[in-house]
């Protein structure tokens, strides 16, 4: 951790030197490519700053999920892999926050936390010092680094070697069960729909802002608990639901801010830099 604050100083450093705005990170200093972050000592994988297509490429596809359009997104950390039972179970131990009714078969510690709402999500992540993804991280780092591909391995149809999806494993299996896309992260596609910052709007992509986008914007969990109707975007599917139905990158679904299911959970992620 030592070392990583210390190269986020350096940069702050470069930054004033070359008179760079504080989205722009100097291409002489490395980031360091994972990190574990202190507080529920999850790895983290930098998903490095830059432009890439959002959207569906298909003309016929829900018409909230086009237009495609360019986004560019500052550099920042995304959990390797969804939050596990084992990581939840001592952010409960350490504030005492109410337990999710989670039961066999969906308690093994390695297996992604589930039936947890947004607003849960939100006090944990608080609590890690992260916070959730934006849709338009998520969609970033579901791709890989790949570009125009409808999942995150690329052109290949689902197979279970693959991904959970379409109760084919009856439950969730643990984290890290399926090879990882290539900016290294896992389970981006099936196992659990993972919950999103953003608000669903499903008319967002036709007005989206070109940097960081956030629909509705960045909220706090005291703000959450007052937004009792808000519908909340999820990503990914999961391992009930069909593969035309979630697995694709591009693919936006949503739940109210207190839904709970074992299908949903999340993952967070942090800003390299403060913004």
């Amino acid at each position: 951790m030592r070392i990583v604050v210390e190269v986020l100083v350096l940069q702050i450093a470069a930054m004033a030197l070359h008179g760079c705005s504080p989205k722009t990170v100097d291409p002489e200093i490395k980031l360091p490519e994972r990190i574990v972050n202190e507080k529920d000592g999850a790895e983290m994988v930098l998903i490095p700053a830059g432009e890439f297509e959002m959207g569906s490429p298909k003309d016929d596809d829900k018409h909230w999920e086009r237009p495609i359009h360019t986004v560019y997104l500052d550099d920042f950390y995304m959990d390797v892999h969804p939050v596990t039972n084992a990581q939840y179970r001592k952010f409960i131990q350490e504030t005492g926050y109410p337990a999710p009714k989670t039961t066999p078969p969906f308690s093994h510690p390695q297996q992604p936390v589930v039936w947890v709402t947004w607003r849960d999500a939100m006090e944990y992540a608080r609590w890690a010092g992260k916070t959730l993804p934006s849709e338009a991280q998520w969609e970033k780092a579901a791709r890989g680094g790949l570009s125009g591909k409808p999942y995150p391995w690329g052109d290949q149809e689902p197979n279970p070697s693959l991904a959970s999806y379409d109760s084919i494993y009856r439950i969730t299996l643990p984290v890290r069960s399926f090879p990882p896309n290539g900016y290294g992260l896992y389970d981006m596609a099936g196992t659990v729909w993972e919950l999103c910052m953003d608000e669903w709007q499903e008319d967002f992509y036709s007005r989206s802002p070109r940097e960081n986008p956030v629909a509705g914007g960045v909220v706090s969990p005291a703000a959450a608990l007052r937004s009792i109707k808000s519908l909340r975007v999820s990503r990914g599917g999961c391992w009930q639901f069909r593969a035309d139905h979630g697995l694709e990158v591009f693919h936006r679904s949503y739940s109210p801010i207190d839904f709970i299911e074992d299908f949903q959970g999340f993952r967070c992620v942090k800003p390299v830099l403060p913004r």
